[in-house]
């Protein structure tokens, strides 16, 4: 017998993530880049971002160097990318930073926030980290980084880094910062944080 499932989000009725959906118009573009091992992961928080977001899109893969589909992006896209990684180079991303943007863009129309897209990693800290190596093109792209101290709700799944934060999180974080709207995103942080104690209640009490 088959096992049942939500229609919408395709996950099992005791993970469905349909009622926690925030319905948000994102100013500045999110592309995940979702670690294989991360799809339907029953735990990861990227499926509940993606049915919030109004602008993003996704693709899947480990060495985006290979990656036919976001070579292809980066070759044809009009935005300024940035990408979400504590690396060397990364600039930590502030209220009061904002992307140098050209004044201008073609037909001498003013650029806005809608010109800039946002490049997240989602997976786990190792697996995060091979893809960023394994992929020099992520490795050109300008770093920003979130300021320290910020502390996550994520308690449904271990981890050994400290204050860790769900790609969820993240990413509401950083756009709150660069679209300069620090309680745009704080319903849906708010939301997933019900999500994340309504999936502690089923582990068995000690």
């Amino acid at each position: 017998m088959a096992r049942a499932t939500c229609d919408k989000c395709c996950r099992p009725p005791a993970r469905c993530i349909c009622r926690y959906v925030v319905s948000l118009v994102n100013k500045v573009e999110i592309i995940l880049l979702q670690h294989p091992k991360e799809v339907a992961h029953p735990k990861g928080s990227a499926d509940l971002l993606l049915t919030s977001l109004a602008h993003k899109q996704l693709f899947i893969g480990e060495n985006f160097d290979e990656h036919d589909a976001f070579q292809s992006l980066l070759q044809s896209t009009n935005k300024q990318l940035y990408v979400i990684f504590p690396g060397e180079k990364a600039v930590e991303l502030t209220p009061q930073l904002l992307p140098e943007l050209p004044p201008h863009c073609g037909g001498g129309q003013t650029r806005s926030l809608s010109d800039i897209a946002l490049v997240i990693i989602d997976g786990t800290w190792k697996k995060a980290y091979k893809m960023f190596q394994l992929s020099k093109c992520l490795q050109q792209l300008p770093q920003l980084c979130l300021p320290s101290g910020i502390n996550g709700q994520y308690d449904m799944r271990k981890t050994q880094k400290a204050n860790a934060l769900s790609t969820l999180e993240a990413t509401c974080y950083a756009l709150a910062a660069i679209e300069q709207s620090p309680d745009c995103y704080t319903a849906l942080r708010e939301s997933f944080a019900q999500y994340n104690q309504h999936q502690l209640s089923f582990r068995p009490k000690s």
